[in-house]
């Protein structure tokens, strides 16, 4: 993992303030809760009890509840402008009512399979209706010869209504003038067969009977007016009998742009836009702030009865509080239930529904504005901890770079390494570097001119040596000292060749950088060297591999035949007697891992030679200077393990590479040296 990423992650401790702020809000979130609940049921309880005194709780409460309404409901038999789910179920019919200042509207909804007509109107011998009223002297017989209009003559105005079939039966709105109706009323739905039989009366009883009929149960206006009196703000509340139908009703809840001016398009998107904002701050409240609630039960205008946990729970003479989601999930409420109790006996209920909007705007602007620190904070914070850490991996990767180029491929000190002023570790580190690098290169320096001083500090005793045997041998000496002088005569020698190649490597450095290249035959050199090698090594089976092409490079082409004669050298130190020795010259395609990224051809020289594999532990340093690992060659011949570091040298001042394998495909064991040239190549400075 990057240094970047690990402060990052390092930075990531700065969560733990949003998840402070968090619990905080979330405390606080639950503390207003409680008190709004807390609210909530002391309105619950305080309204209940003045409820029990002021309404008259005498009416019974089983009945046909009347709900009343402001617009007149139009007479098409069908149920689109009533709320069916509320039906009061009578056996085989369901039945709502309504009514406004002047009529009593019925809606009658008969589960029928085979409907049967009037033959004529007024005949009882089908599927027809009969209605009784307190103020009727007679019941009143609804049929018809076919779907449609229905019209009854009474006393008092006239029955009006629409019979239309539906899926399942038949449809039938009625409308009565309110003064045929009264305080009673009674319906009977009479399903009759094809012989005109009656198989099933649905309804309140048989019409025969004066006592089926149900009393008219209707929503107190005055109890209305008292309850908006004591309701708190923002709320609704509902004043239900121990059956559940609303007896009275109020809602001080602020009306929306939408229902202020429904009909302007401003107003509309100013709703719409309300409305997405409540439904956002809803959403976050639930899903980050409040305990888990269920989903809330829709309660209109139309409500005629209501249900649920909370009218059980009061019916029952508990008190209960909770809270619920809108069904939309715009908003969520607080709904509070008691019990009314008259001497002692539960005879209804109030519901109370208080909008938690207020607790959404508090919790939600806590909740942006925590969101908002929190997010500027850890930009900040990341922004400063990615700033920094830029900068230090910069510095960082600046001083590998430096570090990697300190040391050249060859191994020796390069110079130019950069300095550091910075006062922290990576600043010491970095100086640390450099002062280590400094007394590197001062060492190196020191064993790269160790040869020329030991050459030329060995030279004058060597000649002193040399002198003293010039003169000892000049003398008369038996044969015992003559055999001592020979022996210190030819360790002179030695000395004398070591001395020699010790300087001939520093010589070789200087030569390459002074000598003036020419263009040359590469191929020529190796043949004009093949023979002599012949000559010079009679018991070695030279073999030559040489392409038809001249190979021309430019260079020194006397360097280039003395690198060769060094590798011969090496390899017949390392062949046994009568070995093999193959010297090849190719033409081929470069290869980036070796000849780096340019695409150019390459001369390959090569020389292998039959023998021991290269050792595993001196294959990296094999072309470094003072580097030997001879056995083949007799213990009295003198060896630095310079050869192979001067082909290195004349190959690289030639832009090329070295490289030594082992031979592991061919009859017998034995080793390559290859030496690779660009065909583009220029002497390297």
């Amino acid at each position: 993992m990057s240094l970047r990423k690990k402060l990052l992650l390092v930075g990531l401790i700065i969560l733990i303030l949003p998840l402070a702020g968090w619990e905080i809000v979330r405390e606080t979130e639950r503390f207003l809760r409680i008190g709004q609940e807390q609210s909530a049921q002391s309105a619950t309880t305080s309204i209940a009890a003045a409820l029990g005194v002021l309404r008259d709780w005498s009416v019974e409460s089983d009945g046909l509840y009347v709900r009343t309404i402001q617009t007149p409901i139009t007479l098409d038999g069908y149920p689109v402008e009533w709320n069916v789910e509320q039906a009061m179920n009578m056996g085989g019919a369901s039945v709502l009512a309504v009514r406004d200042a002047r009529y009593l509207y019925l809606l009658i909804l008969v589960n029928d399979d085979h409907i049967v007509y009037s033959a004529r109107p007024g005949d009882t011998d089908a599927d027809h209706i009969v209605i009784r009223t307190e103020a009727l002297q007679a019941p009143v017989d609804v049929t018809t010869t076919a779907p449609g209009w229905i019209s009854v003559v009474l006393p008092e105005g006239n029955l009006r209504g629409e019979w239309q079939e539906s899926s399942t039966g038949y449809t039938v709105e009625l409308r009565l003038p309110l003064a045929v109706v009264g305080e009673r009323l009674g319906l009977a739905v009479n399903d009759v067969d094809r012989r005109g039989r009656t198989v099933m009366i649905s309804g309140t009883g048989p019409a025969d009977d004066p006592s089926a009929t149900l009393p008219i149960v209707a929503s107190d206006a005055a109890i209305s007016e008292a309850l908006a009196a004591m309701a708190p703000a923002s709320a609704r509340v509902w004043l239900v009998n121990a059956k559940g139908w609303v007896m009275a009703r109020s809602d001080r809840r602020d009306p929306g742009p939408m229902i202020q001016s429904a009909a302007q398009n401003r107003a509309r998107n100013m709703a719409q836009a309300t409305t997405r904002d409540r439904w956002l701050r809803t959403m976050i409240y639930r899903n980050l702030l409040a305990s888990p609630m269920d989903p809330g039960q829709r309660r209109d205008v139309d409500t005629i009865r209501l249900s649920g946990s909370e009218v059980d729970a009061a019916l029952s003479g508990d008190n209960i509080v909770r809270w619920e989601a809108s069904p939309e999930g715009d908003t969520v409420f607080t709904i509070a239930a008691g019990p009314v109790r008259v001497n002692g006996e539960i005879v209804g209920a109030v519901v109370l529904e208080q909008s938690g909007d207020a607790l959404l705007v508090l919790a939600n602007a806590a909740v942006m504005r925590l969101l908002g620190l929190t997010l500027a904070a850890m930009a900040i914070a990341g922004f400063v901890l990615f700033s920094y850490a830029t900068v230090l991996v910069f510095r960082i990767r600046r001083l590998h770079q430096a570090v990697v180029g300190a040391v050249t491929e060859d191994g020796h000190p390069a110079a130019g390494f950069p300095s550091s002023s910075s006062r922290d570790e990576l600043g010491s580190l970095h100086r640390a570097f450099g002062s280590m690098l400094d007394r590197l290169r001062q060492y190196t320096g020191y064993l790269e001119t160790l040869t020329q001083k030991l050459a030329h500090e060995l030279r004058t005793p060597l000649a002193v040596v040399r002198t003293s045997l010039d003169n000892l041998e000049a003398g008369r000496l038996d044969a015992e000292q003559q055999g001592y002088a020979q022996r210190a005569r030819e360790g002179t020698e030695r000395l004398g060749r070591m001395i020699q190649s010790m300087t001939e490597a520093s010589r070789l450095e200087q030569i390459i950088e002074q000598a003036t290249p020419e263009t040359f035959s590469l191929r020529a050199v190796v043949e004009g060297c093949l023979q002599g090698y012949r000559d010079v090594y009679p018991d070695r089976a030279f073999e030559a591999r040489l392409t038809d092409s001249p190979c021309e490079m430019k260079g020194v082409p006397e360097l280039l035949a003395q690198m060769l004669d060094k590798l011969v050298d090496n390899a017949v130190d390392f062949s046994p007697h009568g070995g093999w020795i193959r010297i090849t010259l190719t033409q081929a395609r470069a290869d980036r891992a070796r000849d780096g990224p340019r695409d150019d051809d390459v001369y390959v020289l090569g020389v292998a030679n039959e023998g021991p594999n290269l050792p595993a532990g001196i294959r990296a340093n094999l072309f470094d200077s003072l580097v030997s690992l001879r056995g083949g060659k007799k213990a009295e011949e003198p060896h630095l393990g310079l050869g192979l570091y001067i082909v290195r040298l004349i190959a690289q001042g030639h832009g090329g590479s070295v490289s030594a394998t082992d031979l592991v495909d061919g009859p017998t064991d034995g080793v390559e040296f290859q030496v690779r040239f660009r065909t583009t190549n220029g002497k390297r400075t």
